[in-house]
C-alpha cells in the first residue's frame, strides 16, 4: 500500500502561513500520514513532503510560523527552499519519531553546505537525547544509504557511529526480533564491532532470521566472524567490502552445536552438521554422537552432511 499523499493540502497550509494563522490540525494530520509510512519508503515520503513543504514560498519567512507550531519543522526541513530548511534546522525539536530522525540525517548530505553543517549542530545537540528505539528503526530502515552518502563531511560521519554506539541494546532487539533482507544487511555491518560478539549465543537462541542464527552458530564454533564495510559513496556496480576478524568471546562450543541441532529451520541444522568436523577437533566423543543425532534428521541435506562425517574418509 502507498504512503497517503499530503500534497493536497500544501495550498491550504500555505495560505494559512500567508494570512498569519496556522491550521495545526493540517499539518498534524500530514506528519501523522507522513509518519505512519514505512521507513523504508522514506525517499517517497520525502518527495511527497518536499512537493507539500514547496508550496510555501509565498507564504514569506518561517521564524514566526515555527515559534507558534514547532513541529512545522518536520515539514520545512524537507523544503526546497534554502532559507526554510535552514529556518527549520534553527528550531528543530528533539527527534522522537523515527522519520524525523531519518530527515535529520538526510540533511547531513545536503546541497546546501550551510544546512549540512547546521544539520551537525543540530544532530550533536540532540544526540543524548534521541530515543534508542528510534535510532535502532533507521538503523535497519536507513543505515546504508547515510553510510553510502557522498556529501558528509567527516563530521557527519563521526555522528552516525556515535549515535549507534549509545543504542547497542536497541539495535540488539531489533536484530532478535525482526526479519527481512534489511536486518540481514545491519547485522552483517554491526558485526565489524566485536562489542556485538557477546550477543552470539542469544541470537542463535532467539533470533527471528534464520541466517541470524546460521551465521551465529558458524563464527562461535569457528572462532571468525564476517562483516561488511561500506566502500564509501555509492556509485553503478559498488558493493560493500567483506571482511573477518577473530571471534572476540570463548563460547561454550558444546551448548552452541547443541542448540545449533536442535533449531527450528533446516538451514541452521545442515550448518551444525557443517561443523562437526570443528567441532571434533575439540571433542571427537560428543561430536560423533551429535553426528549420529543428525544422521536421523527429517532433512535430507542434514543427514547427507552427518552421513558424510561418520562414514570413512
Amino acid at each position: 500500500m502507498m504512503p497517503p499523499d499530503p500534497t493536497a493540502q500544501g495550498p491550504h497550509l500555505a495560505a494559512t502561513l500567508a494570512a498569519g494563522t496556522l491550521d495545526t490540525g493540517a499539518l498534524e494530520a500530514l506528519l501523522t500520514d507522513a509518519r505512519a509510512a514505512p521507513l523504508a519508503a522514506y525517499p517517497v515520503t520525502a518527495r511527497r513532503l518536499r512537493a507539500v513543504a514547496g508550496t510555501l514560498y509565498q507564504a514569506g519567512p518561517m521564524g514566526a510560523a515555527l515559534t507558534r507550531a514547532p513541529d512545522l519543522a518536520w515539514l520545512l526541513i524537507h523544503s526546497p527552499n534554502g532559507f526554510h530548511r535552514d529556518a527549520a534546522l534553527l528550531r528543530l525539536p528533539l527527534p522522537a519519531h523515527p522519520l524525523d530522525l531519518a530527515a535529520l540525517l538526510a540533511r547531513l548530505d545536503d546541497w546546501v553546505p550551510e544546512v549540512r553543517r547546521l544539520a551537525e549542530t543540530q544532530l550533536a545537540r540532540h544526540l543524548p537525547a534521541i530515543p534508542p528505539r528510534v535510532a535502532a528503526e533507521v538503523a535497519l530502515a536507513r543505515g546504508e544509504c547515510l553510510e553510502r552518502a557522498w556529501r558528509i563531511s567527516p563530521t557527519g560521519r563521526r555522528l552516525w557511529p556515535a549515535l549507534l554506539d549509545r543504542v547497542p541494546e536497541a539495535l540488539i532487539e531489533v536484530l532478535r526480533t525482526v526479519q527481512g533482507r534489511a536486518v540481514r544487511q545491519l547485522f552483517l555491518r554491526l558485526m565489524r564491532d566485536p562489542a556485538f560478539d557477546a550477543a552470539l549465543p542469544m541470537l542463535l537462541r532467539e533470533a527471528a532470521h534464520p541466517s541470524l542464527r546460521a551465521s551465529a552458530l558458524w563464527w562461535l564454533v569457528g572462532g571468525q566472524v564476517s562483516y561488511t564495510a561500506p566502500r564509501g559513496p555509492r556509485w553503478r556496480g559498488d558493493h560493500p567490502v567483506a571482511g573477518r576478524r577473530p571471534l572476540s568471546i570463548a563460547p561454550d562450543v558444546a551448548q552452541v552445536m547443541a542448540l545449533g541441532a536442535a533449531d527450528r529451520s533446516s538451514p541452521v541444522r545442515k550448518v551444525a552438521a557443517e561443523m562437526l568436523k570443528a567441532y571434533a577437533a575439540r571433542d571427537p566423543q560428543a561430536a560423533g554422537a551429535l553426528a549420529r543425532h543428525l544422521a536421523r534428521d527429517r532433512n535430507a541435506g542434514v543427514r547427507a552432511r552427518a552421513e558424510w562425517f561418520l562414514g570413512p574418509r
